[in-house]
């Protein structure tokens, strides 16, 4: 539902509405006008890294809803407390970041509130969301009001951006059927995120032999039980090679994010100059049923099959700290 995915065409009538309604003198007439005072926090409230105000809409979450509905955007939601530093980081890292900006300002109606407002507080209610849950990110359906995809903790803008893209992608407003829920803790990343090599998904050394193991499988399909998509392809006969992980602080190095179909990220370090086949040796080292062939890798925004780019250097290919999705190919 929505604008197509990718169509930054449309922004350039999107945009304007956005400016009248959250740019300087927003709120002197129309939408959002009445309720401006239910969007501000607690007068002793203190921002170390304050809310984009601009971004989010000014109004009360029913106007928003009608909002979205109009135009047929998806409504989302983020909840925060700024007792909690995980709402900090947020608002420094992840709502400032390009590719989430103009994902929600393409396909969402953005509603951001503090947990001292009296809209945050009304929101809390309704949801029977807790101190304790904050901050969440819940993703809604304008028609119903439904929360679909809710998130806790802090997310990174790779991790978001692709959370997005995948909804999106899975979900649609002119659809019969209802979206599909799905919830998930994601204050594990903020420790993955401020805890360093330790709380990375696998030690190099396991992965690179998981890699070894990988290759020296047969290249046959899983069985259909363990996943119905993944015998889809032509396996190669050899897999890719996926090369020693540089130290950290090496100055050819950077940071990819792999996200697997579990929904699970995987994060290494690689070379500038690794080859992007060095991204399918690292899905193969985290995936059990993954074979040369029998999967794709996809960039998030705009979306584009690395298959071509394999034998690119990450560097050439843009993929410098970034974020890739898995998917299993179609049979």
């Amino acid at each position: 539902g929505g604008p197509p995915l990718g169509g930054l065409q449309d922004m350039a009538g999107f945009l304007p509405a956005y400016a009248r309604m959250y740019g300087p003198g927003a709120g002197a007439a129309g939408r959002g006008a009445s309720a401006r005072a239910g969007h501000e926090d607690a007068p002793d409230v203190d921002w170390m890294f304050p809310p984009p105000r601009e971004l989010s809409y000014p109004g009360p979450l029913e106007e928003a809803r009608q909002l979205a509905r109009e135009q047929q955007r998806w409504l989302f939601v983020n909840l925060q407390s700024h007792t909690n530093f995980m709402s900090h980081s947020l608002n420094r890292d992840t709502w400032v970041h390009d590719t989430v900006v103009t994902l929600l300002q393409t396909h969402f109606v953005f509603w951001q509130r503090g947990s001292t407002s009296a809209d945050g507080r009304q929101y809390m209610e309704r949801y029977k969301v807790t101190e304790e849950d904050l901050p969440q990110l819940a993703m809604l359906d304008p028609r119903t009001g439904a929360v679909i995809v809710k998130m806790k903790g802090f997310v990174s803008p790779e991790d978001l951006s692709m959370a997005m893209v995948e909804f999106l992608e899975t979900n649609s407003l002119t659809a019969t059927g209802a979206p599909k829920l799905r919830s998930m803790d994601t204050s594990e990343q903020m420790l993955r995120e401020m805890g360093g090599d330790d709380l990375v998904e696998a030690a190099p050394a396991e992965a690179d032999a998981a890699a070894a193991a990988a290759a020296a499988a047969p290249a046959t399909g899983p069985s259909p039980a363990s996943s119905p998509a993944a015998a889809a392809g032509a396996a190669s006969p050899q897999a890719p090679v996926l090369p020693p992980e540089p130290e950290e602080g090496a100055v050819d190095a950077t940071r990819v994010s792999v996200r697997l179909p579990s929904g699970r990220a995987v994060q290494r370090r690689v070379r500038l100059s690794d080859r992007v086949s060095a991204l399918y040796g690292l899905v193969m080292a985290h995936e059990a049923d993954a074979r040369p062939g029998n999967f794709r890798l996809f960039t998030t925004f705009p979306k584009r099959d690395l298959e071509a780019a394999a034998e690119q250097s990450i560097q050439d290919a843009g993929l410098a700290n970034s974020a890739v999705v898995m998917r299993w190919a179609a049979a």
